[in-house]
């Protein structure tokens, strides 16, 4: 539904299994009734997370999603 509407990149965030789903829009899916049912990149907390051509510059360490850092005490 997001990427027929448009959408170009789309994260879900598994936090209990520690994935990230990414999901790619390509020219063809704007037009495509299938296109949320493109098959995602599955990304563990050993990956990194990017913005790709939507987010250029953007990075994130997975395992700094999955593993904060503790709160001051």
């Amino acid at each position: 539904e997001y990427l027929a509407a448009g959408v170009r990149l789309i994260w879900y965030v598994y936090p209990d299994a520690r994935q990230v789903h990414v999901f790619h829009a390509s020219p063809s899916d704007a037009s495509s009734p299938d296109a949320e049912t493109a098959s995602p990149v599955v990304l563990s907390e050993n990956d990194q997370l990017t913005g790709g051509e939507v987010l250029p510059g953007f990075s994130l360490p997975l395992v700094e999603l999955f593993n904060p850092p503790a709160p001051p005490k």
